[in-house]
């Protein structure tokens, strides 16, 4: 690996020293790494002992979705301002699962920590540990996007920035079956992931999210993974032979003069292994013109977020755990998405489940025919057999319907946690459960009798 050095040169007479900038650094095998993984560990451990996170600056208050959405409906506009960017992220990633970059700004507050519409990056991590009960897959990826935010924020109030780019690759997991990846969220039909990109542009500093597909099509062979190691490869790097989790887990400081274009240069470079268009068989496009339509799409979906936002500030006082606020917003960004992909036909249908598809398909063609009717019937038949996600690990939902006929709507179970995983005597699936208090049980899984009020 290459390290910064000095390098002798000669010029006439005299000698000099001419610093060495490497183009490309492997942040596992940096010196600082060591120090940046220990304060990570120990963040993690705090959130299990529900301690104070040492990173976070004193007076930032702890502020959940639930919490954002109280708010919210008192008038706090910067909880609103919360609410909307979880809202537009969640209908962008629920929706376009390849074939599209996002951007969004990252503030910096005079300690040099991070904020995102007042809420502290690490918050974001710390609510991923407090609020979900993943495999053990998923807990080794939420313990790397953690130390990677704990990287970030080191390189941020360093200066690294802003000369490097930190690019971290996320990759459907290689480690468990395509059925578990796609119950915790993946979207398997093309194996989709996430090139991320987060740098120092001017005063500011900024996140940009490439979601690619991992294979040409949904009957191909993945290419993901050899198509990032072959890339690294151009770059000197050894990344054969390592997994999924591992490439998460060692993200890389690209200087910034090798990707001029930021995000849209590595897609460029990682659709070259295998002449694709962001990982799909497409003909390639150019890649800056490309981003203008990205950004032109996120701002005719922005009709659709603002209404899901709309909704879950209404429904704010009948939230009363933070499982609850994810589940409802699943639940509307589902409904509401599913509304915009009958006539929206760059929304793959797809991403709403195979069953679902097929309604969706049939309702554009009954609209197409003038046949209104038959076109919002078969809508319906997509929304009740609808099982879509943003990003994966977010709370899952199951389509099957209740196999229990007891019309009870709550059960005692002082016992259960609100988000723990349990097997719900209604629908006889393992769900997250939603604890409002300590009388009362309800399950996420809104086709099920027990589900919470909300969530029907």
């Amino acid at each position: 690996m290459a390290v910064a050095a000095e390098q002798l040169v000669e010029i006439g007479y005299e000698a000099q020293y001419e610093p060495y900038i490497p183009m490309v650094l492997e942040t596992a095998e940096l010196y600082s790494d060591e120090l940046i993984q220990k304060r990570a560990a120990h963040f993690i451990g705090s959130i299990a002992l529900e301690e104070a996170v040492e990173i976070q600056a004193a007076d930032a208050p702890h502020m959940s979705l639930m919490d954002a959405l109280h708010e919210a409906q008192r008038g706090d506009e910067q909880a609103r301002n919360m609410v909307r960017i979880n809202a537009a992220t969640d209908v962008m990633e629920r929706t376009f699962k390849s074939g599209h970059i996002t951007e969004v700004t990252i503030e910096q507050d005079e300690n040099g920590t991070l904020f995102q519409y007042g809420q502290p990056m690490q918050e974001v991590y710390a609510n991923s540990f407090r609020y979900m009960d993943p495999s053990p897959c998923m807990r080794k990826r939420m313990e790397a996007e953690a130390i990677n935010g704990h990287r970030i924020q080191t390189y941020a109030s360093s200066g690294v920035l802003d000369d490097y780019a930190f690019v971290v690759f996320s990759l459907v997991p290689d480690d468990m079956t395509i059925d578990a990846a796609k119950k915790e969220g993946f979207f398997t039909e093309t194996m989709s992931g996430v090139i991320q990109v987060t740098t120092k542009k001017g005063d500011e500093i900024t996140v940009e999210s490439a979601f690619v597909a991992g294979k040409h099509d949904d009957i191909t062979e993945r290419h993901d993974i050899t198509s990032v190691t072959s890339m690294l490869s151009e770059l000197g790097l050894d990344f054969e032979d390592k997994s999924t989790t591992e490439i998460l887990s060692q993200p890389l400081l690209i200087h910034k003069s090798l990707i001029p274009s930021g995000v849209s240069s590595i897609v460029e470079r990682y659709d070259n292994q295998t002449s694709s268009f962001f990982g799909l068989h497409k003909p390639q496009q150019d890649y800056e013109a490309y981003r203008e339509i990205c950004r032109s799409r996120e701002q005719s979906m922005q009709e659709v977020s603002d209404r899901v936002t709309k909704r879950l500030i209404d429904a704010a006082h009948t939230i009363t755990s933070p499982t609850l606020a994810s589940a409802l917003l699943n639940k509307i960004s589902e409904e509401e998405t599913l509304h915009r992909a009958l006539t929206d036909i760059s929304i793959d249908p797809k991403v709403y489940g195979q069953k679902a598809a097929e309604h969706i398909v049939e309702a554009r063609a009954f609209l197409a025919e003038g046949k209104i009717t038959e076109s919002l019937v078969s809508m319906e038949s997509a929304k009740e057999t609808a099982t879509s996600s943003s990003c994966a690990g977010n709370l899952r939902q199951y389509t099957q319907e209740s196999k229990n006929t007891d019309n009870s709507s709550s059960q005692t179970c002082k016992e259960v946690k609100d988000g723990e995983h349990v097997k719900c005597p209604g629908c006889m699936k393992v769900v997250r459960a939603i604890v409002p208090n300590k009388e009362e049980i309800f399950c996420s899984n809104r086709r099920c009798k027990l589900a919470h009020p909300s969530l029907k």
